[in-house]
């Protein structure tokens, strides 16, 4: 009887195994079914005019332009900063009806300076982001 056990039991391995054989296969099958997929969701690819084309690289050129002039302001805040020897600083707000305001405390500026280069840096990384998903 234990002869018949072990041959019930090894019988029920043996089929077993070609039930993980079938899992890997499936597994297998799945990924070009999840490579078409992705395929599908791709933009296609559409031939554009020449005027199109221009157009686009006109777009371009105000992006990297807007990316190159937040980089200069970057750096010129970086400039100023440094040069900061907080005795003899003074920052002038003014507004378009030609009223001024002054703040010379120096923890003051420094708070401003702070805010500035963070507000700089945020919109710096969103220019070079746009840059580098633009398509032409």
């Amino acid at each position: 009887m234990s002869t018949k056990n072990a041959a019930a039991k090894n019988l029920n391995e043996v089929k077993t195994l070609p039930q993980i054989a079938a899992t890997e296969q499936t597994t297998n099958d799945a990924k070009p079914a999840v490579m078409e997929q992705k395929a599908e969701n791709a933009k296609p690819v559409i031939a554009m005019t020449a005027e199109a084309r221009i157009k686009k690289a006109e777009q371009f050129q105000i992006l990297s332009g807007k990316f190159e002039g937040l980089k200069q302001k970057g750096e010129q805040l970086e400039k100023f900063i440094i040069s900061n020897d907080s005795t003899k600083t003074k920052i002038t707000l003014s507004n378009s009806m030609g009223f001024t305001f002054e703040v010379t405390n120096s923890n003051t500026i420094s708070r401003v300076l702070a805010v500035i280069k963070e507000d700089v840096g945020f919109l710096l990384e969103k220019a070079e982001n746009q840059i580098l998903d633009f398509a032409i």
